[in-house]
Formats: structure tokens, C-alpha cells, sequence
């Protein structure tokens, strides 16, 4: 009785295989016989349709070449070094390590995903222990609640028993697990689970209270999967580094605050009355009364994580750093929408370091190293992008400490040796100041949505960051642009094989109106990873931008072979159809990605810009207006649709939607100034002939 339906689902299992039905669920593939490359759908199996993020671009030869050091970077987007991997704390350490041993070949294999957690890690650390690593080195603890199985539940069940996301992990793993898992994906459609990947913004009603039993399920999950990372580790001879999580606590406030559930209506009325008697008096730089009215508040409800951040920043004020960081740290801890590492999860990333010693454990404590670097011991933007993503200072800082404990390791050990200064390292990267500028800019476009909106110190911080931006771009000035590609040739000249770096000259040799120049250097990095598809997709582009359509157009179905759902590739082929004047065959691909693609809208307003760029402005406008229809609060589609009014000579039809969009995002000067022109239009009289 028992083997029929092992023998059943046994059976389906084969047919499934045999049948090409599903993904393969391993992190790493063998494309070839001499290497592996990274798998772009391995996160399917953790995440619901649509959301998975693929992991970064690596060739990893099968044979480890002689007197290599291989390491394994594992993480989340912090260790990856969002928003530029290219700059993140991995490739920092890279060049430090190969300045200390120049004799020495040090693979650094940086395995990291945005929104994962130690859930999806745990399985990645069991497959790097099986390809002869030197080195873990990992940091990871941002995501705990908010990503797979974590307590927030937006990103699938959020199981209170382990074994339970165990056996729902493996189940996944099998093609009977998955074919399963997209009839009940298909079921939940329409529901509240998320279409698509849209960032932080999908997490914001999903709060989880302090000292809350899932809270309590996700820390003790945390603690067993970091255990089973160390014993992944040395069990197949590496050694381990455990880098506790650093944060931004001075410059970010709480995403979402909530008050005590014992507070009564009386008592909350009140609570507020002194709350924001507090804010007034701290916004006139009245610093002590307004501790003394928080501190009133803080008698009847000490939950309240907005409190504790105004409570740290008035100690700041008056010069208490101890007392402040214990009120930052507080509202961390406190912080209902918890996309930072708190008290908890830095204690047990300690507490295994220190059981697991003995075993090949060491710890980085990173946390404690920002503090040190910081003024008044309280990390901040000085670190920090916003809340848990490192600035280059911020990385070249974390490489350093793991560069010291790394020498410890490594024979001849030499803790003594100083690592490369910020600025060598930069030079190293070609981490150059318009380079700078385009992280910043990405960063900046993020504070525009929700949930950083929501933060008590959104608008302070929106100036800083405008005024930072302007200085940055005219300092720049218009040869900013070949000085990018005369960086990265310099950089090139000490890693001649590195391939992120001939990227990086690629893409600047691209913006710098050089497409045969930037296609051959991406030809060069396809040489290194033939299977690279956003190269393909990259070098699609450059030969598309040079008229060699049929050339380009075997670039983007190359990449699509690799990753069928490649938006860039697809809409790459859209361009060569409409290049060679099918305009028919190019709207059909468009039409598809509407259909196929989790987000809609962001197909429809490819589509409708297409469209509209052809001259049918009648059909780009149903498209903008069906996306519209899907979400009304994205201020982009409120633009385009107020461009595509006003070439109608539908003024009012263009104001209304400007406006729409300023009311969406109220801090947009570019927006503001095209407004105050459509408003002086209307105004003026139309001229006579």
C-alpha cells in the first residue's frame, strides 16, 4: 500500500523530467564541460510567480586552478552591493586581497540575491561547500521577516514550525513540487498576493509587533539556518566568517510605527497631544523640552518606534551620544516594517560565531566596526545609502574588517599589512564620480515611493539629497563621460580579465556615443562567459544603435534562450522589427509581454511609448489608460498620458494629469516646471495668424 504512491509520484517525477516540465532548482549549472555558470531561475522555487530576482552573472571553472583561493560570498542585496555590485564590498575585498598577494589567484564568488533570506541562502551554502571553497564569508540578516517564510508572509507561507518550509523548500525542488505550486499560484491570482516585483512598497501593511510569536519563529529559524551554514562551510574544510549586519540608525527613521496594544483611547489621545507637542518643540531646536514631552509620552507608551528615533536624534542634538544610540537602537528594534537586521539577529550571529569557533568560526563584528567609524558611535549617511545599503565609503569600511580577519586565515598570515585606502580602490574599480552620481540618482528615485514616504524625516532628507545630487552634476561637467572610459581602461590595465569591469567600459563606451567600440568589448566578455544574457541582451543593443539588425537580433534571442522571460531582449526584437519596418511583427511581441509579463503595466507603458513613437497615438493612449485602470498611483503613467494630451491639443487633459502626478509625488521640480509651462500656456491667447 505504502509503494503505490511513492511509486505514482515517482513515475510523474520521471514523466515531468522527460517531458522538459519545470525548472532546474540548483544555484549553480553546467553549461560546459570546463565551467558552471550561475542558474538565472534558481530563486523560482522560494518565491511566488513573478518575484523571483536572479542572482549575479559568475563563470566558475570546474577545476579549481592551482594556488587559488576560492570564496564564497553569501547574503542578501547588502553583501551583493545594491545598488552597483560592481562597487559592493565583495569586489573591494577582491582588489585589497590581490594587492596582499599578488603571486596569489583569489576567485571571489559572490552568490548573493536581493530579497532573500537565510531560508534560500542555507541551500546555496550546501552547494558552495561541494566546489572546493577556501572561504565563506557571510552577512546576512536584513531580510529575516520580510523575505521567504519570513513573519511578514508576503512572499509565500510563513510557517511557524521549520520543518515545515524544509519539506515545502524540497517539495519545490521536485518538477511534481512545482507543477503544484503554479496551479496554486494560478488560484491566488486577483487576490492580495503581488503580481510583480515592486520593491519595499509590497510590504507596507504587512507589520510585525516587537516580542510577537512570529517574530520569535523567525529569529529561532535564523539561528538554525546560520548553524547549518557554518557546519555547510567546515564540513567541507573552509573556513567560516560571520559578519554581523551594520545599519543606518542615525539617518533613517522607522518604516512603520505601532503603539502598544494595551493603550487605552484616553490614553492615546493623550499620547499623541504630547507626541507632537514634542515635534514642535524638537523642529524649533528646543531640545530639552522636547525630551521632557517625549519622555511623558514614552510613561504611557514606550512601543512606539517614531518616538524612540526623535528621542535619539534630541539626545544627539544635546551631545548624549550613549543616550542616543540607545534610543536608535530602540527604534530599529521597534520598527513594525522590519527591512533591517535588529538587536536579536546581530546577538545570534555572535552567539554561533562564538559556539562554532572551535569548528573554523570567526566573527566580524560589523556592526561594532561602524559604530567605531562613526560620529558618536551612530552610523548614518556618512555609511549609508538609507537604510541598510552601503555607500562606497561603506564598503571599502566592511572590506577592510573582513580583510583583516582573511590575512589572520591565510598563510603566511600577516594582520599587520594595511589594505588599499578608499581612493585606491575606487581607482581599482573605476569608481569614478559620474559612476557615484548614477547610484545616487537610483537611490533618490526610490525615496519617492513608499515605504520611505512614510519616514518622519522624508522631506529633510529629499533636500539634502537634491542639493548633494546638484553639486555632484556640476561638478561633473560634460567630459564626465570619457573620463568614465578612460577609468575604466586604467582599471583594466591591473585586471585585465575581470569581466565586471570590461562591462563597466562597455556601458560608459555606450553612453559616450561609441557602440562598435562598446560591442567589442562586450564580445570580449562573452568570450570569458559565453552564457552572460544581459551581455548578449547589452551587445543586441550596440549592434542594433550600428544597423546591424539580423546580427542584433541574434544577440537578443541568444540571451532569451538563456532566460525566456528577459524583458530587455524582448522588446531588443520589438526595435529590429520595427527597425526593418514591421511594424505589425513589433507590436505582436509587445502585445505578448503585455499578456505574459507579471507586470502589466510596465508592459503596457513600453507598449503605449512604442506606439505613440510610430504614430498610432489613438492605441498608445487605450494602452495607457488600461494601465491606469491597473494602478492610477504611478505618477509615470500620469506623465506619459499628460504628454500624449497635450499632443492632441487636449490642454486641460495634460494639466490634469501633471497635476495628478505632483500630487503623487509632491517633490518633483522637473514635473513642477513642465506644469507652471502648460499653466502659462493656457493662460496666454492662442496667436492669430
Amino acid at each position: 500500500m505504502v509503494l503505490a504512491p511513492v511509486l505514482f509520484f515517482g513515475l510523474l517525477e520521471l514523466g515531468l523530467r522527460l517531458l522538459g516540465s519545470g525548472d532546474p532548482t540548483s544555484f549553480f549549472l553546467r553549461r560546459t564541460t570546463a565551467a558552471e555558470t550561475e542558474n538565472p531561475e534558481f530563486a523560482r522555487r522560494f518565491f511566488p510567480a513573478g518575484l523571483a530576482r536572479a542572482p549575479l552573472g559568475l563563470s566558475l571553472p570546474e577545476a579549481k586552478p592551482a594556488e587559488t583561493c576560492r570564496i564564497f560570498i553569501l547574503g542578501e542585496s547588502a553583501a551583493l552591493g545594491i545598488p552597483n555590485p560592481s562597487a559592493g564590498f565583495g569586489r573591494v575585498l577582491e582588489v585589497m586581497l590581490r594587492d596582499r598577494y599578488p603571486d596569489r589567484r583569489f576567485e571571489v564568488v559572490n552568490t548573493s540575491i536581493v530579497a532573500i533570506n537565510s531560508h534560500v541562502i542555507l541551500p546555496i551554502a550546501r552547494e558552495c561547500a561541494g566546489r572546493r571553497p577556501d572561504l565563506f564569508i557571510v552577512l546576512m540578516g536584513n531580510n529575516e521577516v520580510v523575505g521567504p517564510y519570513g513573519a511578514s508572509g508576503v512572499l509565500g507561507p510563513a510557517f511557524s514550525d521549520l520543518r515545515l518550509i524544509r519539506a515545502h523548500i524540497f517539495a519545490k525542488s521536485t518538477r511534481t513540487g512545482q507543477l503544484v505550486d503554479r496551479w496554486v499560484q494560478s488560484l491566488r491570482r486577483g487576490r492580495d498576493a503581488p503580481r510583480f516585483w515592486n520593491g519595499m512598497e509590497m510590504f507596507v501593511k504587512s507589520r510585525v509587533r516587537a516580542g510577537s510569536d512570529p517574530l520569535r519563529a523567525t529569529h529561532d529559524h535564523f539561528r538554525v539556518n546560520l548553524d547549518d551554514v557554518c557546519r555547510a562551510g567546515t564540513g567541507s574544510g573552509a573556513k567560516v566568517v560571520l559578519c554581523t549586519v551594520p545599519v543606518n540608525l542615525k539617518d533613517s527613521a522607522p518604516f512603520g510605527s505601532v503603539h502598544s496594544s494595551r493603550l487605552s483611547i484616553p490614553e492615546t489621545r493623550l499620547w499623541h497631544h504630547l507626541f507632537r507637542d514634542g515635534a514642535g518643540l524638537e523642529d524649533a531646536g528646543q531640545f530639552a523640552q522636547a525630551l521632557a514631552r517625549y519622555r511623558d509620552a514614552a510613561e504611557l507608551d514606550d512601543q512606539y518606534a517614531d518616538l524612540h528615533f526623535r528621542l535619539g536624534r534630541c539626545h544627539a542634538a544635546l551631545g548624549r551620544g550613549e543616550d542616543a544610540r540607545r534610543h536608535f537602537l530602540l527604534a530599529r528594534d521597534l520598527d513594525a516594517l522590519r527591512f533591517r537586521a535588529d538587536s536579536t539577529i546581530n546577538k545570534t550571529i555572535r552567539d554561533v560565531a562564538r559556539a562554532r569557533a572551535a569548528d573554523g568560526v570567526s566573527l566580524v563584528d560589523a556592526e561594532r566596526d561602524f559604530e567605531a567609524a562613526s560620529p558618536s558611535g551612530l552610523p548614518g549617511e556618512d555609511l549609508f545609502y538609507e537604510h541598510v545599503h552601503m555607500n562606497f565609503e561603506g564598503n571599502v569600511l566592511l572590506a577592510r574588517s573582513v580583510f583583516r580577519k582573511v590575512i589572520e586565515l591565510l598563510p603566511p598570515a600577516n594582520a599587520e599589512h594595511a589594505p588599499l585606502s578608499a581612493n585606491e580602490c575606487a581607482d581599482r574599480l573605476a569608481y569614478t564620480e559620474a559612476e557615484r552620481l548614477r547610484d545616487l540618482s537610483k537611490i533618490h528615485e526610490m525615496f519617492h515611493l513608499p515605504p520611505f514616504t512614510n519616514q518622519l524625516d522624508h522631506s529633510a532628507r529629499d533636500d539634502r539629497w537634491r542639493e548633494r545630487l546638484r553639486a555632484l552634476r556640476d561638478k561633473l561637467g560634460p567630459e564626465a563621460v570619457q573620463k568614465d572610459v578612460a577609468a575604466c581602461r586604467r582599471a583594466l590595465q591591473h585586471l585585465p580579465d575581470d569581466a565586471m569591469l570590461r562591462m563597466r567600459l562597455a556601458s560608459a563606451l555606450a553612453e559616450a556615443g561609441e557602440p562598435r567600440e562598446a560591442a567589442r568589448q562586450y564580445e570580449a566578455v562573452l568570450k570569458q562567459r559565453p552564457f552572460a544574457y544581459q551581455t548578449l541582451e547589452r551587445l543586441g543593443t550596440a549592434l542594433l544603435k550600428m544597423g546591424q539588425l539580423d546580427e542584433a537580433a541574434a544577440r537578443y534571442r541568444a540571451a532569451l534562450r538563456i532566460k525566456p522571460d528577459l524583458s530587455a531582449a524582448h522588446y531588443g526584437l520589438a526595435e529590429v522589427h520595427a527597425a526593418r519596418g514591421a511594424v505589425p511583427a513589433a507590436i505582436a511581441i509587445l502585445t505578448d509581454r503585455v499578456e505574459n509579463e507579471p507586470d502589466r503595466v510596465e508592459a503596457l507603458r513600453r507598449k503605449a511609448a512604442f506606439l505613440d513613437r510610430v504614430g498610432k497615438p489613438r492605441s498608445a493612449k487605450t494602452c495607457l489608460e488600461e494601465a491606469l485602470h491597473l494602478d492610477p498611483n504611478d505618477s509615470l503613467l500620469h506623465v506619459d498620458m499628460g504628454n500624449l494630451k497635450a499632443k492632441e491639443g487636449d490642454l486641460e487633459g495634460a494639466i490634469a494629469h501633471c497635476q495628478e502626478a505632483l500630487r503623487l509625488r509632491p517633490r518633483w521640480p522637473e514635473m513642477a516646471a513642465h506644469l507652471k509651462a502648460l499653466l502659462k500656456s493656457r493662460r496666454e491667447p492662442a496667436p492669430t495668424r
